[in-house]
Formats: C-alpha cells, sequence, structure tokens
C-alpha cells in the first residue's frame, strides 16, 4: 500500500455502516423473522470523540505536513468497528472486509425473491470461478455495495451480465469483469479496492454508488479521519428512526434511515456530497496514474426510481413519518450535485436512473428492494453500450 493512498478504510463506521454490513446477512433470512437493526448512535459518538482526542502525527522538521483520505487499520480494530458477519466475512487489510473464500451457500425463499446461490472465489469474489483467470484481454474490476454484489445468482449480477455481454461482442478475447462489490460497503471501501487491484493492471475501474446509503455512510469515517465529530440525533429524532424500523427495517436501511438523517441534519448533505466527489476523485487521480479507464455509475434507491412498485410500503413511511416533497427530493438533488462535482473534476459517468426509466419495472425485489434481476439487465446493457463507445 502507498503511503499516501493505501489507507485501510473506515473505522469510525458507526451504526450507519454497521448497520449496512449487518443488513447484507440479515437479508437473507426469512421476511417472517423480526429484524432490528442496530443503531449504536452512542457508541458511535463516543468512538468520534475518542478519536477527536488523539493527537495528530507530527511532521518533521521541513516536511510539509500531507493530508490522506484514510488511515491503515489492524484487524482488532476492524474487528471492534466493523458489524460484519464473520461467518461469511473475514477481516481483509485492504477494504476492511471481505467475503470467505470458498463460500457455498443457499439462501432461502424472502419476498419475491425466491432461492439463489452463492458462491465465492478463493480470494473472495461473488464469482462462480476458483480464481481470477490469468489471461485477460479486458479485465475491468466493479466495485459497489450489495446492490452490485447482487442479490442473485452470480451470473445474474450486472456485473457478470456485462462480462457476457462483452465476450460476445469480442470473440477470441478472453473478457473478465470481476465483481468487487461487497455488502456494507462505501465509498471508503471503493477507493481501498481500486488500490487493492493495481497489480493486476484492470484495464477499465467501475464503481457503483448507490443514493440509498453511500452518501450517508461517507460521514462517519470522514469524521474518523478529520478528528471531528457527527450531530447526533435528538431524542424526538431517534423515536422517529425507531418508527421507521418498525414500519419496515430493509427500507429503512436501503433509504429511508438517509432520508430522515438528512432531513434531521441538512448541514450534513454537502458535506457528504463533498466527501463523495472528493473521494471519487481520488479514485480518478489513480487511475489516470495507472492508465485505468474510469466510470462512475450512479444507482438510484427503489424510493428514487421505483416507488409505485412498493408504494404499499413506501406511502406509510411518506405518511407515518410526515415526510414531504422536498425531503423525498433530496436523494435526487444530491446525486445531481455529486454527478456534476464529479464531471466537473474528469470522471466520466454513467447515470441508471436513465436506464431505470417510469414504467419498465419494478427494477427492485419486492420486501427485500436491493436491485431485482430486470434492474440488473438494464443497468449491465447501459454499461454494455458506454464500453462499447470506447
Amino acid at each position: 500500500m502507498s503511503s499516501l493512498r493505501t489507507r485501510a478504510l473506515v473505522s469510525a463506521v458507526s451504526a450507519a455502516v454497521a448497520a449496512a454490513v449487518a443488513a447484507a446477512w440479515l437479508a437473507s433470512r426469512p421476511r417472517s423473522e423480526a429484524i432490528r437493526l442496530k443503531d449504536d448512535g452512542i457508541a458511535a459518538q463516543k468512538l468520534l470523540l475518542d478519536r477527536k482526542r488523539e493527537p495528530l502525527a507530527e511532521s518533521r522538521p521541513g516536511e510539509r505536513a500531507v493530508r490522506t483520505l484514510r488511515e491503515p487499520l489492524d484487524s482488532d480494530s476492524v474487528k471492534s468497528l466493523w458489524a460484519f458477519d464473520e461467518t461469511c466475512h473475514e477481516y481483509d487489510p485492504s477494504v476492511y472486509f471481505r467475503y470467505k473464500p470458498g463460500l457455498d451457500l443457499d439462501f432461502g425463499d424472502r419476498d419475491g425473491v425466491g432461492r439463489y446461490h452463492v458462491h465465492t472465489s478463493e480470494d473472495g469474489y461473488r464469482e462462480d470461478f476458483v480464481r481470477l483467470p490469468a489471461k485477460r484481454d479486458l479485465f475491468v474490476v466493479v466495485v459497489g455495495d450489495s446492490h452490485t454484489d447482487g442479490v442473485c445468482e452470480n451470473k445474474e449480477s450486472y456485473s457478470n451480465r456485462l462480462e457476457a455481454a462483452l465476450q460476445g461482442d469480442r470473440p477470441g478475447r478472453t473478457v473478465e469483469v470481476l465483481n468487487a462489490g461487497n455488502g456494507g460497503f462505501s465509498l471508503y471501501n471503493y477507493l481501498g479496492v481500486l488500490e487493492k487491484f493495481l497489480d493486476l493492471r484492470p484495464d477499465a475501474f467501475v464503481v457503483g454508488v448507490y443514493g440509498g446509503n453511500d452518501f450517508r455512510e461517507v460521514l462517519f469515517p470522514l469524521a474518523y479521519f478529520g478528528r471531528t465529530t457527527v450531530e447526533e440525533d435528538t431524542p424526538a429524532e431517534k423515536q422517529e428512526l425507531e418508527r421507521g424500523r418498525r414500519l419496515d427495517a430493509r427500507a429503512m436501511n436501503q433509504s429511508f434511515r438517509s432520508i430522515l438523517g438528512f432531513r434531521g441534519h441538512p448541514q450534513q448533505v454537502k458535506r457528504a456530497v463533498d466527501a463523495a466527489v472528493e473521494l471519487v476523485g481520488e479514485m480518478q487521480a489513480i487511475c489516470r496514474e495507472h492508465s485505468i479507464r474510469m466510470l462512475c455509475l450512479y444507482i438510484p434507491s427503489p424510493t428514487e426510481a421505483d416507488w409505485q412498485a412498493h408504494a404499499d410500503v413506501f406511502d406509510r413511511f411518506r405518511k407515518d413519518l410526515s415526510l414531504t416533497d422536498a425531503d423525498l427530493r433530496r436523494e435526487s438533488q444530491m446525486a445531481d450535485e455529486f454527478l456534476a462535482g464529479v464531471r466537473a473534476a474528469g470522471t466520466e459517468t454513467l447515470d441508471a436512473r436513465e436506464a431505470l426509466v417510469a414504467g419498465g419495472g419494478p427494477y427492485f425485489w419486492n420486501g427485500e428492494f436491493h436491485l431485482n434481476l430486470v434492474g440488473h439487465e438494464k443497468i449491465a446493457e447501459a454499461l454494455r453500450a458506454r464500453i462499447a463507445s470506447w
């Protein structure tokens, strides 16, 4: 790892990130089972306060102080800060945690999803191969959270659908589109994945940013590494969060937790967007340095792109939590600001809202709220068209 960039990520991972990681495992359980996503507000704030008190590393005389986006964490620190399930995940020095190698799991029936199989390679990726093929005429690394990881068979994820399409477009050549996504990942993890793969010299790097929680989940690691804090929820806001979880814990995790958080703390909006733009900018700088083509893919949440298909659940949130049109538009506004900032910094973007058009869905599983097979297919088609233009 380089001293400047390769800082293994997110220590501050408070409730939001911890809940997101845990949710990837919780989501595999039957819908009838009660789900209570943990919100460690007190523990997270204590973590940030303790970190804030730590002295900054002093520069040697004559040296210029260099601000870094991330700092390394050992396995004990990661285990104490991340709520990943150790039956499926393990420590990774670059990205904090990853799937264990050689998983072979059947996930049970759930609302609207049915059964699907999860297999991981010997390096812990959601792929059906044992190890990454050595011969790669075109090598694309794709990273994202659980929507990229896929609540589906490995071959049905948008990464592997893209691989099949590109292979068909390039007869006689070997194409590998690696799905390096993982439930619970966010922007700091995405940067770690890129750094981890530099020695394998990918031709292209696609980072899938999920609007439903990636922006909020950047706040705690941002505060940790910056030795600041994140505004605490008031007692009334905590009661709202609890009501939301009782309405539907999965819908909360995939979108409404962020909607409520940014409604209660609007000052966090710009901070989150600016941090996301900065992190993508760092990824772009690394890609330029190593002659890697980069694409930032924006994946909208079901509340932004698929409301009518899930109105029975989402309308209850709107009514019971008194959400206004302005509250519900905030995700789209943040996405617009994020994409504009990323493009202004020279990064190519693909906005999946243009692929997940109204009336063509549903694009997300009922009761699950992750991309369904249609959603994965549409995003793969959009990626294929963009790469063809390269």
